[in-house]
């Protein structure tokens, strides 16, 4: 018998056991293909004393490989699908969850884009987002300041494309200038920064658009470097 298969001596329900950092390339319908790292996960029951990795892999190679004869559109339904098959070849498990991160490389700008997809064999949800790096002019204790952020914004069950995401992160948030200084900090900051907006508020303004614009739930996580003290704040509405 396969010591995976042993019952354990303490029987402890554990939610994700899994593997981490696969690095597979996938290609879209467009010919278009990005280098993107999965996160795969399962339940184990209390009685089994561990799992098969390598099938967890197994999984991934195989819907992939499968995926790519024919045009993949999202990335999320990629990541339900490998759920799906998971489930399929881990029987005792309940649950799995499937995440991926890529880069995004769009007219020389730089992104980060999220996939998951996570739940039963009966129920599968599915999250994708966008990352977005740049800056805020806010007010910190009576001084404006530069604030360097990195902005995610993450819809639930959204039918929505990769583009219109960012289209509603860039109209908050501005991007890094290699030119600010002191001598023309005043014309850049106008050029950059449309008003002055603490985190917090930003978050729900980016949260505010995206309702509206797709009619869905989602998620918005801030996380703030400020370049004049050593601290990060993560701010998530």
């Amino acid at each position: 018998m396969d010591v995976q298969e042993q019952i354990p001596e303490i029987k402890l329900h554990l939610t994700r056991v899994g593997v981490t950092n696969v690095k597979k390339f996938i290609k879209f319908h467009d010919n278009f293909a990005l280098l993107a790292v999965f996160n795969c996960f399962v339940d184990l029951p209390a009685i089994k004393k561990g799992i098969h990795m390598s099938r967890n892999l197994e999984a991934i190679n195989e819907i992939i490989e499968q995926a790519t004869k024919k045009p993949i559109y999202r990335v999320e339904d990629l990541c339900k699908d490998i759920v799906l098959e998971i489930l399929k070849r881990h029987e005792y498990a309940s649950k799995s969850e499937v995440s991926m991160i890529s880069k995004l490389i769009l007219k020389n700008k730089h992104y980060k884009i999220f996939a998951r997809a996570f739940g039963d064999k009966y129920d599968v949800e599915k999250e994708i987002g966008v990352c977005l790096e740049g800056v805020i002019y806010t007010d910190m204790n009576g001084c404006s300041v530069l604030q360097e952020v990195e902005a995610w914004l993450i819809l639930k069950e959204a039918n929505v494309s990769i583009l219109d995401i960012i289209e509603v992160l860039e109209k908050r948030i501005s991007r890094k200038s290699l030119y600010l200084d002191r001598e023309n900090v005043k014309k850049v900051l106008n050029d950059m920064c449309r008003k002055e907006i603490s985190p917090a508020e930003l978050a729900k303004e980016i949260k505010r658009d995206a309702e509206k614009k797709f009619k869905c739930r989602c998620k918005v996580v801030i996380k703030v470097r400020n370049p004049l003290v050593r601290y990060s704040t993560v701010i998530e509405v």
